[in-house]
């Protein structure tokens, strides 16, 4: 094998690094970050690092009180953003931009109403509204679910709080 060590590449106009392998069963490797500028085509299969995601569970079958919603258990956590302890996610170094948050939790059902809220650091910014005509009375299990698209940077905290009423978690 053997090993080229330069600067840089320049294409012979020298307005262009590049490099190309025509031999099968070639690879390049960048010792770091690479830029890509312009149009790329990919013939072939590609691959991708897993991106951060994670799925909690486990949250306390009754709280009355405002306060986060601790979810103690974990189906998986690409990233390891979750905190079973806090019930907070934390965007990980790296990896802000746009994300998707999704929440689901239950009116208990000796409630008429209830609010579970989705909050990004100290602030709410979406809500599952569950609210009952006094007048007919509904009591019972209803399903207050939570979505938001929210810009994010890393170190960011989310996180779903119980604003009212009775909530079933687990």
């Amino acid at each position: 094998m053997s090993t080229l060590k330069t600067g840089a590449l320049r294409g012979t106009s020298g307005t262009a690094d590049s490099v190309q392998l025509h031999a099968s069963n070639q690879s390049v490797t960048f010792p770091g970050d690479v830029a890509v500028t312009g149009d790329v085509a990919v013939t072939g299969s590609t691959s991708t690092t897993a991106q951060p995601a994670f799925r909690a569970y486990g949250g306390p079958s009754s709280s009355t009180s405002v306060e986060i919603l601790v979810f103690g258990s974990e189906t998986f956590d690409i990233g390891g953003g979750y905190n079973t302890s806090d019930g907070k996610y934390t965007i990980p170094s790296g990896q802000g931009g746009i994300w998707v948050f999704c929440g689901s939790v239950m009116r208990n059902n000796d409630e008429d109403d209830a609010i579970v809220a989705l909050y990004k650091d100290s602030t709410g910014i979406a809500e599952g509204r569950c609210t009952t005509n006094v007048t007919n009375s509904s009591k019972g299990y209803a399903s207050l679910d939570v979505i938001s698209i929210a810009q994010a940077s890393a170190g960011d905290t989310f996180y779903l709080k119980n604003e009212s009423g009775n909530i079933h978690c687990n």
